[in-house]
């Protein structure tokens, strides 16, 4: 692969925060720790054991590996533990094909095509790098 040039590099470095957005801010920040009762709530409707343990390291999976992509820091390993979460996320919570609804399957149809192009974004990752800036 050629050498990537500045502004390539600077590239790389926008879409690895713009990535990991939905994880950190998003997902764990928002939804997990400021409304974490209503998480708790939403894995239990799936029947998910121990919600409270899973609702925590939830959070530290997606903070740790954000942080990972962010920084550099093992950012391949991070994209690899953002794959593995996303999978399971979307086999577990967007199973658009169990609904009956066409409000509620395309909405689980919305979720399921959104982390199927996260996942395709941490392969991304996961192959190339990061590029050269590191945080």
């Amino acid at each position: 692969m050629q050498e990537l040039n500045t502004l390539q590099n600077m590239a790389l470095l926008v879409a690895r925060i713009l990535f990991v957005a939905v994880f950190v801010f998003q997902d764990a920040i928002y939804n997990k720790i400021i409304y974490a009762s209503r998480s708790i709530q939403y894995m239990n409707n799936f029947g998910l054991p121990y919600p409270h343990v899973l609702l925590v390291l939830t959070v530290i999976l997606e903070l740790l590996a954000g942080f990972m992509i962010i920084t550099g820091w093992k950012s391949q390993l991070g994209a690899f533990l953002i794959f593995c979460f996303t999978l399971g996320a979307t086999c577990i919570f967007h199973r658009f094909w169990t609904y009956t609804n066409p409000a509620e399957i395309q909405n689980q149809l919305n979720h399921f095509m959104k982390n199927i192009s996260i996942m395709g974004g941490a392969i991304f990752i996961m192959v190339l790098g990061v590029g050269k800036y590191r945080l």
